[in-house]
């Protein structure tokens, strides 16, 4: 049986995937600026709806500190995303930039001393691999 955290992960996925597409065909009536825009409005309206109770809460000054953090780094993330959407289209950009997951792997063994097993270091090589042909 499957985790929730496979689970959601997979719908995160699935969900991500519908954005890029999404996202690239709106590009098609305007630049980078407004679709970001459009889509995090939305996606903030979303959020605060489904979890606006725990929105209003007390927060640490650290849940204030990364969550400011994760918001810039997402937001460069997004410029560059649709930038290398409008400009080199659907197929390769999602691809690549979906492949954040190494960042966070090496972050997680070397920053958090996490664990890796022989199948994973070939999974990372493999992703590796992959960047190098869809950049041909």
């Amino acid at each position: 049986m499957v985790g929730n955290n496979v689970l959601y992960a997979l719908i995160a996925m699935v969900a991500w995937g519908g954005w890029a597409i999404l996202a690239n065909h709106a590009l098609d009536y305007a630049s980078p600026g407004p679709v970001i825009a459009f889509t995090y409005i939305s996606g903030f309206s979303i959020t605060v709806l489904v979890h606006h109770q725990t929105i209003l809460g007390t927060h640490s000054r650290w849940t204030i500190i990364f969550g400011t953090g994760a918001g810039l780094s997402m937001a460069i993330g997004t410029l560059f995303f649709y930038q290398a959407l409008s400009t080199g289209g659907v197929s390769v950009a999602p691809a690549i930039s979906g492949l954040y997951f190494l960042v966070t792997t090496v972050y997680g063994v070397v920053v958090l001393g996490d664990s890796l097993s022989s199948l994973n270091i070939v999974g990372i090589v493999l992703a590796a691999i992959a960047i190098f042909f869809l950049v041909q």
